[in-house]
């Protein structure tokens, strides 16, 4: 299926179409595999997310000379961005219930963004 950075970068970039194929053109399952080729490869080009990327071995590029920083991205000038979203089922178990909540506590924003992530409370 489509991740969700796939969907964002063919919006963002590609206008909605297909990527175009090349021969050396590999698509993978998850991001943390391709994070992880790029990683061993020096000259591996991919997208992914700004959370889990800060945390590799890898260069995360500027686009119109404007960095993938936390602050960019809550002021709208870094232009590649999409949002996270948290899905559950109509009835959840109490403690997914539990967990979601705490995820939008001021707690849970406080510790998203003490790990270097934008949190919920960064963008309203």
């Amino acid at each position: 299926g489509l991740s969700g950075v796939e969907g964002a970068m063919r919006t963002l970039l590609l206008e909605g179409r297909e990527p175009a194929e090349t021969p050396d053109m590999v698509f993978v399952a998850s991001t943390g595999i391709v994070e992880q080729m790029v990683e061993q490869s020096t000259d591996g080009f991919a997208t992914t997310g700004f959370s889990s990327a800060q945390r590799r071995k890898v260069k995360m590029l500027k686009v119109g000379g404007v960095s993938p920083t936390v602050r960019n991205i809550i002021s709208d000038a870094y232009p590649l961005k999409r949002p996270l979203f948290l899905l559950l089922p109509k009835d959840p178990k109490p403690l997914v219930s539990k967990f979601v909540d705490f995820a939008l506590s001021n707690d849970g924003q406080r510790f998203i963004r003490s790990l270097n992530i934008v949190s919920l409370r960064d963008v309203k």
